[in-house]
């Protein structure tokens, strides 16, 4: 399977989900610190247990995770984030 494929339905449903989260959820920055580290959890979790891609891709998503995780309790990285739309 190639890299890039899912990519852009991927990148749909998550901007989807963040709109929804924001209709339904006050915007603070507990919230958005929460979700950003839950994205990450995921990653971490996901990419390491299972056989969608090749290994080089699995560990990338690991590291990504990580990234994530420990960037959501940085007040610059999470305005910067995929997650910037909770905040207030």
């Amino acid at each position: 399977m190639h890299d890039s494929v899912g990519k852009k339905p991927a990148s749909i449903m998550l901007l989807n989900f963040l709109d929804a989260y924001t209709r339904l959820y006050k915007r603070d920055h507990r919230f958005a610190k929460e979700t950003l580290a839950h994205v990450g959890a995921h990653l971490m979790t996901w990419a390491a247990r299972t056989s969608w891609c090749e290994a080089a891709t699995s560990r990338g998503l690991v590291e990504e995770g990580v990234r994530l995780v420990v960037g959501s309790r940085n007040e610059e990285f999470l305005a910067q984030s995929l997650v910037k739309g909770l905040l207030p």
